[in-house]
């Protein structure tokens, strides 16, 4: 605004008179004024206008495989609740990687660190390794891991640049075994598959070994480190061989187990899965803390860290609702009945389906 003031001066002295426009401006000073009051006014309004606009924050995505969409699903979602409009005061920048090989991943990952984001989602360990291992610079926010803690993400968390929701996999192995025993009666063999890509995979034969030693039952543990391996062993399996089976978490068996559900229903296999959304896909059932749910307590988690929470420590937090999903339709063709007991504990007293 000064540089307009001087100019308006100028043009007044040298326009046509020098001096004698300084006499002009004195003979009409009310006018001169008010002149001035106008164009500071007007000036106060243009840089108020332009300061009050709110800042639009980049927001990175990364998705590791089909399934995980529905964890952001449940962060859009929850986002927009909480006030945070794309388009307004956010903006995505996704790196979809399910079609991509390992060297193309970390590709995408870099392309969109060099986008600059103000914080990234991630939908698993996977691709929150993918962001550490490139950049620490990002503050980062994941939709579900299994024990934070294990893959050494808590030094980061505890300066306040990780955060997340601890989806509690580990934990839910032996009541996963739990749930089973109710729906199955007297179970003889449970198999139980590993993805030996996976980091906590050890970790997790240790607790469903000590799981199924509590309670009674046999396992027999196989690992697998692709889908096409384990298609091979479900085609190897002769119906009756097992009870049922139990897959251990890992990001392979996620979408493989749903992906294998023909050969199950022809083995006659019954599977206790992880996530409800398995079970809308067509899983017999599945015991865990919902996708989208966990994709709606990230958004708030971002919320804060994108007001300025990440200078202090943003708590990973555990899920809020765990829950039992089946599938009645398919749980019947693979020739499952369910006696009244049964049915109570997987349906309810009022005979509908556990929410």
């Amino acid at each position: 605004m000064n540089n307009s003031l001087l100019f308006f001066w100028l043009v007044l002295y040298y326009g046509g008179g020098g001096a004698g426009h300084v006499e002009m401006i004195t003979r009409y000073k009310g006018a001169f004024i008010a002149c001035l009051a106008f164009i500071c006014i007007l000036g106060f309004f243009l840089f108020f206008n332009q300061s009050s606009k709110e800042k639009v924050y980049k927001v990175g995505i990364i998705i590791a495989n089909e399934g995980r969409f529905d964890k952001v699903t449940g962060f859009m979602s929850g986002m927009e609740e909480l006030g945070w409009h794309e388009g307004e005061n956010i903006q995505y920048v996704m790196a979809d990687l399910k079609k991509a090989d390992s060297n193309k991943e970390q590709e995408l990952v870099g392309n969109l660190i060099k986008q600059k984001p103000d914080l990234i989602v991630t939908t698993g360990a996977r691709e929150t390794e993918m962001v550490r291992g490139q950049s620490r610079n990002i503050p980062i926010v994941f939709i579900g891991i299994a024990s934070p803690a294990e893959w050494g993400m808590m030094q980061d968390v505890h300066t306040g640049e990780v955060t997340g929701i601890d989806n509690g996999q580990l934990k839910l192995i032996g009541k996963r075994m739990e749930v089973l025993i109710h729906i199955i009666s007297h179970p003889k063999t449970l198999l139980v598959i590993g993805d030996t890509k996976a980091l906590l995979t050890e970790t997790a034969i240790q607790k469903a070994s000590a799981s199924a030693s509590r309670l009674g039952l046999n396992i027999e543990i196989k690992k697998v480190s692709s889908n096409e391996e384990l298609r091979d062993l479900l085609m190897h399996i002769q119906p009756g061989q097992y009870s049922a089976l139990l897959p251990l978490p890992g990001y392979l068996l996620e979408d493989a187990i749903t992906r294998s559900l023909p050969i199950l229903k022809e083995k006659r296999l019954f599977v206790m899965g992880s996530y409800p959304e398995q079970v809308q896909h067509g899983l017999f059932a599945a015991y865990g803390i919902s996708f989208v749910e966990q994709g709606r307590q990230a958004a708030s988690l971002t919320a804060r860290m994108l007001s300025g929470h990440h200078d202090t420590v943003v708590r990973v937090e555990t899920p809020n609702q765990i829950k039992l999903s089946v599938n009645q339709a398919a749980i019947h063709e693979i020739g499952l009945v369910l006696n009244e007991q049964q049915r109570t504990f997987v349906y309810g007293s009022s005979g509908e389906e556990q929410k």
